[in-house]
């Protein structure tokens, strides 16, 4: 297929390799695994995970739980502190799949349980140091509280604790993702010797760097993680991967030259990549980095060379002298993202290597 616009490509190789090392680490550690499918949210990809023996996920939204149940999975976790207002899809779920949802606040619980009557899992959500959303290991009282208004819904079961620990997408090397992990699992053994006899007792977390890293994830009985399907340049500054990890690049046409200040016009903009921009180590902010293309697909990465800025549309590729010189309007370069779960949200859509287009209602179409 000829590209003439912006394509999420997608090397289906890559995202296969990483789905069968991070299936096998579960395996070896004695984890289970969760995949989160919002990086993803393709039925096609689920597919892969399910021919490594993946039967459950996690989702982000009560919308992304039912395409998910549509496709045949059946134990759905909806990893978004709950939204009452949509009670009546909840409740059409619990009616045909295991799902459970999150909560931490108890008047949350108890204005769902007086709309969504079925069979419901609920987990508590812990804030591990992120603080974004959920309750601290040391708040037993607000902890307390929640466990018995669950316990009081009969129709409601206590699954476990769930915690997303994104303070590791700050980390900046293998090393400080281990020392979070250090604190985070000090505080998880803290909550397993307070709760370990309650009925339902297990942990949940899912980050990405952690589940790439670690090594030692103490009373954690499952991991669900969901970057790692694809990676992208932030995990690669992280430490969780290395560039030709990266299963996915945006095809970007060039559509001008700038001689004066060695960039190149790409169509390739926000609403491609998303706003998320990284800085590196030595101060360059950036919105991805661009990718060494070959006849296969894409290896490494072309030093000194990344976005530098976009607009709607539009993306600035600042580039190195010899780079500059070689490119021409009408090429086409490939850009690693910035943080591929977006990207893939925006686009919805994936170009394979071999010139397949995944269809999630048809399979592969050429």
């Amino acid at each position: 297929m000829r590209i003439t616009r912006p394509t999420l490509l997608l090397d289906h190789n890559k995202c296969k390799n990483n789905i069968k090392r991070m299936t096998g680490k579960a395996k070896k550690i004695g984890l289970s695994l969760r995949p989160h499918f919002k990086t993803h949210q393709s039925a096609v990809i689920s597919h892969w995970l399910r021919e490594e023996g993946i039967t459950k996920c996690t989702v982000s939204s009560v919308k992304m739980a039912e395409y998910f149940a549509s496709h045949g999975w059946k134990d759905i976790l909806i990893a978004f502190p709950v939204n009452i207002l949509e009670y009546e899809k909840i409740n059409e779920l619990t009616s045909e799949i295991d799902l459970s949802i999150l909560v931490y606040d108890e008047q949350a619980i108890k204005l769902l349980s007086e709309r969504v009557r079925g069979p419901l899992g609920v987990k508590i959500e812990l804030d591990l140091g992120s603080h974004r959303s959920g309750l601290e290991v040391g708040d037993t009282g607000a902890i307390n509280n929640l466990l018995k208004t669950i316990e009081e819904i009969s129709s409601y079961q206590f699954t476990g604790f769930y915690s997303h620990p994104g303070h590791t997408y700050t980390a900046r090397g293998r090393d400080e993702v281990l020392k979070i992990y250090h604190k985070v699992m000090d505080q998880l053994k803290s909550l397993k010797e307070k709760y370990r006899d309650t009925p339902g007792f297990s942990i949940t977390i899912g980050d990405t760097p952690g589940a790439s890293i670690a090594v030692d994830f103490g009373p954690v009985e499952e991991i669900s993680p969901g970057n790692f399907i694809f990676y992208d340049v932030m995990q690669v500054n992280i430490g969780s991967c290395t560039y030709d990890d990266i299963a996915v690049v945006v095809a970007c046409p060039v559509v001008g030259k700038n001689n004066k200040t060695k960039e190149l016009l790409i169509h390739g903009g926000a609403v491609h990549f998303s706003k998320e921009a990284l800085q590196d180590t030595d101060g360059t902010i950036h919105y991805g980095k661009l990718a060494v293309s070959d006849k296969d697909g894409w290896l490494g990465h072309e030093e000194g060379v990344y976005l530098k800025s976009i607009s709607q549309e539009h993306g600035l590729l600042k580039c190195t002298p010899e780079f500059f010189n070689d490119a021409n309007i009408g090429d086409i370069v490939y850009v690693y993202p910035a943080h591929s779960c977006l990207t893939a949200d925006l686009f919805k859509s994936y170009l394979l290597t071999d010139g397949a287009m995944l269809d999630d209602e048809k399979g592969f179409m050429k």
